[in-house]
């Protein structure tokens, strides 16, 4: 995983790469704890105390938001059918991670699977609209 994110930036000046994954960062905390990731990549120890002891749970169950009147594509694995929960904020709530991250993460644990299109704005720069707009009917 460190070097998905150590990657992340480079990857994200690639103008080929238009799909991004947001991932809740207490879920983040939860592996991290639970894969001793941040002494093992600091060359220390693990922590005992935590190390395969409570699993992290379902990925980005705590930042999605589930309501049955949202107009949904017809697709139901479509991307733009999963809407974040009102008030969450990059970096507090969720980071962003690329498709290969993701894919490295799912495989070993279950959750949702949040994905976003990437545009380029008239300035040039690269961004992508986190929180979608609903439509209720």
């Amino acid at each position: 995983m460190k070097m998905f994110f150590d990657a992340f930036e480079e990857e994200w000046n690639n103008p080929e790469l238009d799909y991004y994954y947001i991932l809740s960062t207490q879920w983040l905390k939860r592996w991290k704890r639970y894969t001793s990731y941040d002494n093992v990549t600091k060359g220390q120890e693990i922590d005992v105390q935590w190390f395969g002891q409570v699993e992290p749970g379902r990925i980005n169950e705590d930042i999605v938001r589930e309501h049955p009147c949202f107009l949904k594509y017809s697709e139901v694995d479509d991307h733009r059918n999963v809407f974040l929960k009102e008030g969450v904020q990059d970096q507090k709530d969720y980071i962003l991670i690329t498709r290969g991250a993701w894919e490295h993460i799912s495989e070993k644990y279950p959750g949702i699977g949040i994905e976003r299109k990437a545009f380029t704005n008239p300035n040039g720069m690269k961004s992508i609209e986190v929180i979608l707009k609903q439509v209720i009917f």
